[in-house]
């Protein structure tokens, strides 16, 4: 039975082709524990990466170290292996992991470059094929035989060699292509930014570097043939995680902007800058910017930074430009890193602003003073004795100069829209105080307002524009309605303050009511300006509310204000 068994085992060598290995020989330790180390380091290093910025370049990285780190433990088995048998399995698991490492390292650099490459699904589905028909060629090797064989080689140590046929050099040279593509991307990328990028360019050509013993290794004797990029990607991955991982970081914000970008610490100095803010601020360049703080470097900069608007006006090529400054805090977990400060280029907002700022104190300040001193001088002639007919063209004029200056007075609440600061508001007080103003003109024209009961204390998001909501709405009723009820109702529910304001007039005709929000609407002669009700809409969108033309019980006119409460 003892001599069966001895004989089946040593059959099964036989098939093995068992292979000697000196594991005395300094150079074979040496090839074992550099690969040993490349992957240890690589699956190490792939457990660091939370402090990495951006979800898809800490995956794409993390793909990349641990097929990097496989392809490292292949070559070790490869190494290692006592049987032919062993090193072709070996060797052909790093090819499939070499071919899964280029397909992770442009999936980072797309990340890290914040391209959406590696979102696109038909990429991806290009990818997994090519993939696919790659690992049939290799595998099917034995088959074809064009991929690779093996022989012995004694230097530059006893070993079985690998030589590789065309099938891997046209595979070689497509996977070298399209890291090709992926080393662009970061040059690109790199070429945004300042000087601080540079040590980020020799940690990626680290990776790049092992092509150099690819190449000796297969033409000469004095390194064995075999793919040398693991270790190139843990160097880099050392270099990125653990010691360059802060200007890893900065440079992948700073140069994922377009606009001018300044990278600051978290006492204000200067950290990184792209080479758009160098354009706008020389001394980011022409002073030795970097550990600074950015006040000493830029100090209208500064000074904008600590005003509540942050619109920073520069002189550039004899152009008054102007750039609204925008901050962003970034963090490590709970550790503060600093902000990003990034500008952007408002000049042509900014000057039709300024015109448009100036058409209106044109507006408010000399048409409205000629329309006083036109209507004083009508006022003037309507004293004296006129016949009747004169008199009725100075009442029209009188009317005309005072819609006149209701536009004005509406053109200027539009402006002040834009320009309106939300804060907190007791609707009950407001539109006590809206009720009380309108009673006696409402009672002039033979109109009653009536109010609900409620003990309500509804607080709402408003400001000062509100008052002017309610008081369109029921001047409105009052001039136009021909009613003589006006009643406001309060409700509310857990997120809006509801004001029901309805009167008993003649309505608005069906055709329409999906007009009287519209810019320049009109009911009758008598319908003002036509801003009104467009005022009003505005108003409630500024404050997050809304409005509402409901059905009146009554026949006449009934608006639901919908007010966000705080």
């Amino acid at each position: 039975m003892y001599l069966l068994l001895s004989e089946v085992l040593w059959k099964l060598i036989s098939n093995l082709n068992m292979i000697y290995l000196d594991l005395s020989n300094p150079i074979f330790l040496i090839y074992v524990l550099i690969f040993a180390s490349a992957a240890v380091v690589c699956f190490w290093v792939s457990t660091q990466l939370d402090e990495v910025k951006g979800s898809d370049t800490r995956q794409g990285l993390y793909f990349l170290l641990i097929s990097c780190g496989a392809w490292s433990a292949s070559h070790v088995g490869f190494l290692l292996a006592p049987s032919r048998l062993l090193k072709v399995g070996f060797y052909e698991i790093g090819l499939l992991v070499g071919l899964i490492a280029v397909g992770a390292w442009l999936y980072f650099c797309s990340a890290y470059t914040n391209r959406v490459l590696h979102k696109k699904p038909q990429i991806k589905k290009l990818a997994i094929v090519v993939f696919v028909i790659l690992a049939v060629v290799k595998l099917s090797n034995p088959v074809h035989h064009l991929y690779f064989s093996m022989e012995f080689a004694s230097l530059p140590f006893p070993h079985l060699t690998v030589d590789n046929k065309i099938l891997h050099l046209f595979t070689m040279g497509l996977a070298y292509g399209l890291s090709l593509v992926g080393y662009f991307m970061l040059l690109e990328k790199f070429d945004r930014v300042s000087y601080k990028s540079k040590s980020l360019i020799f940690l990626a050509g680290l990776t790049a570097l092992p092509i150099i013993f690819d190449v000796i290794g297969y033409t000469s004797p004095y390194l064995i043939d075999i793919t040398y990029e693991p270790i190139g990607v843990a160097l880099f991955a050392v270099g990125v995680v653990l010691i360059y991982l802060n200007r890893f970081n900065e440079v992948k914000i700073a140069g994922s902007y377009k606009n001018p970008v300044i990278v600051l610490g978290p006492q204000n100095n200067i950290h990184e800058y792209n080479n758009r803010a160098k354009e706008l601020f020389s001394n980011l360049e022409n002073i030795n910017s970097i550990g600074k703080s950015l006040g000493d470097i830029e100090p209208n900069l500064g000074e904008v930074l600590g005003k509540e608007r942050k619109i920073l006006e520069i002189e550039l090529n004899n152009e008054t430009r102007y750039y609204k400054v925008n901050q962003s805090p970034f963090a490590a977990g709970q550790e503060h890193l600093g902000k990003l400060i990034m500008f952007e280029d408002i000049t042509e907002r900014e000057k039709a602003k300024q015109r448009e700022e100036f058409l209106h104190s044109l507006l408010r300040h000399d048409v409205q003073n000629k329309n006083q001193v036109i209507e004083g001088y009508l006022e003037l002639l309507k004293e004296k004795k006129l016949p009747k007919e004169a008199r009725k063209y100075i009442d029209k004029s009188l009317k005309a100069t005072k819609e006149s200056e209701d536009i004005i007075e509406k053109v200027r609440t539009l402006r002040e829209i834009e320009e309106e600061e939300i804060k907190e508001i007791d609707i009950n007080s407001l539109l006590k105080d809206v009720l009380r103003e309108n009673r006696s003109r409402a009672r002039d024209k033979g109109i009653k307002i009536k109010e609900n009961d409620h003990d309500s204390n509804c607080r709402v998001k408003g400001g000062k524009l509100l008052k002017e909501l309610f008081n369109n709405i029921i001047e409105n009723s009052i001039k136009h309605s021909n009613a003589n009820l006006i009643k406001v109702n309060y409700t509310e529910n857990k997120e809006f303050c509801k004001i029901s304001i309805e009167d008993n007039g003649k309505g608005i005709p069906e055709e329409k009511k999906d007009k009287i929000f519209q810019k320049g609407f009109k009911q009758g002669e008598t319908g003002g300006t036509g801003l009104g009700l467009y005022l009003v809409k505005r108003i409630a969108k500024t404050y997050e509310g809304r409005v509402e033309l409901a059905q009146s019980k009554n026949g006449g006119t009934k608006f639901n204000i919908y007010l966000k409460k705080v």
